[in-house]
């Protein structure tokens, strides 16, 4: 960018206008006796003053122009201040704007971070619950095993005092077959056990060449009572 009149002189080798007036004056005057200057002496100072301060025509063209140029570049300084300053604010502005949507999504982070750190906290509860239910079950099956082999134990000593009891029976068979029948051949009775909620059966009596059928309710009668009633049928009194 071209740089107009005095603008262009860095500030160390520009030359003050007093000073630069004062150069163009001529050596100086004739002095009065009393060390003063003459009057005509001060005189051509003041017209060459003036003739300085006047100048040409083309001095003052060349002034004007030269303030035009600094004006206009003035402008175009200003003009490109109020620019930086529009951009530095669009900047400032869109930063901002950047600026709060990322403290937004740091926001929304943040929760999503909490909820997704209570969902966590919530699983390592129930992971916990059921690690406890896991380990409770196994107690319960362990003791469940326990009992079983228990029982397994105890059914198998029960098994053997069935057995026991069976063969016992078993040995004990042919002497309740022997009883029944003597008590048949004394009584007459042959037993029938289809029903098992009477007391039922034939009884033979051999004096009168008869066999007569019986059938009692043990709901009615007590012992006592049943014995007289097997007594009389025996006696072919019923």
């Amino acid at each position: 960018m071209e740089e107009v009149g005095f603008l262009a002189t860095p500030p160390s080798k520009r030359q003050n206008p007093v000073i630069s007036l004062l150069s163009e004056i001529p050596p100086t005057p004739a002095r009065t006796p009393n060390g003063g200057r003459s009057w005509s002496g001060t005189l051509d100072i003041m017209e060459l003053l003036m003739d300085i301060y006047n100048g040409s025509a083309e001095a003052r063209d060349a002034d004007i122009d030269r303030i035009d140029k600094i004006t206009s570049q003035f402008t175009r300084f200003e003009s490109k201040r109020i620019q930086f300053e529009d951009d530095v604010a669009a900047t400032k502005r869109e930063l901002r704007e950047k600026i709060e949507e990322a403290e937004r999504e740091v926001e929304a982070g943040t929760k999503a971070l909490s909820l997704q750190r209570k969902r966590i906290e919530r699983l390592e509860a129930d992971r916990r619950e059921m690690t406890e239910l896991q380990e409770q079950k196994e107690m319960e099956c362990e003791e469940g095993r326990r009992r079983i082999e228990e029982y397994k134990e105890e059914s198998s000593k029960e098994v053997e005092q069935i057995d026991e009891v069976e063969a016992r029976r078993m040995k004990e068979v042919p002497r309740l077959k022997k009883k029944i029948a003597l008590c048949a051949n004394i009584t007459g009775i042959t037993w029938k056990y289809e029903d098992e909620n009477k007391r039922a059966g034939v009884v033979a009596i051999p004096e009168r060449k008869e066999v007569r059928r019986f059938s009692f309710d043990p709901l009615l009668y007590d012992d006592y009572d049943m014995a007289n009633k097997l007594w009389d049928c025996m006696d072919g009194k019923i």
